[in-house]
């Protein structure tokens, strides 16, 4: 996360870059591994996906704008780039049945995310954190465990609803073709 936009190497804007088309990239490399066995992708994602933090409006993909061109705001840029990510996971399972494909917000985790930001603001989110082991624990359990549903969207442990943009079948595949050309530059 970073207070103003940047972008990557290739043009891309940084948010997206990182919590968008990178996990996408990986995960369709590594389809001929995953294929092999019993298949298993777990997207790391957000609450965030949502609403920004800060922000009331609820999140959707301006694909008129997917670079943030027009007007940075992090934390919606966050949120989208979450919310990119969601879709994706869906896609994802919609196109591979044969994997197992799921999202999780793990939970607000204390990681290096907002080191960018001012210190009091971190610190006062770090306080209410759940240390990294414990955000590593809903990975780990969908991961291996036995019984996990492909296309579900889990806070931790617990499969919920996400937020209704995040089940547009037409915008999960239109962005699909935009993350497969921008993610060919990466």
């Amino acid at each position: 996360m970073l207070p103003d936009r940047q972008l990557s190497d290739e043009g891309v804007e940084l948010n997206r870059a990182v919590h968008h088309l990178a996990p996408h990239r990986l995960t369709r490399e590594l389809l001929p591994l995953l294929r092999r066995g019993d298949g298993r992708v777990v997207h790391v994602n957000s609450e965030g996906h949502r609403a920004a933090l800060f922000g009331t409006a609820p999140v959707e993909i301006d694909f008129t704008d997917l670079n943030c061109e027009r007007g940075y705001d992090p934390f919606l840029t966050y949120s989208r780039s979450k919310l990119a990510n969601l879709l994706d996971s869906y896609e994802f399972q919609r196109r591979h049945p044969e994997l197992t494909v799921v999202a999780v917000h793990p939970g607000m985790v204390r990681t290096d995310l907002g080191r960018h930001f001012p210190r009091i603001r971190v610190a006062a989110m770090h306080a209410i954190s759940l240390s990294a082991r414990k955000g590593a624990e809903p990975l780990v359990h969908l991961a291996t465990a036995a019984g996990i549903n492909g296309g579900a969207y889990y806070n931790r442990f617990s499969p919920v609803r996400s937020s209704d943009a995040s089940y547009d079948t037409a915008t999960a595949a239109r962005l699909w073709r935009e993350t497969e050309r921008s993610a060919a530059r990466l």
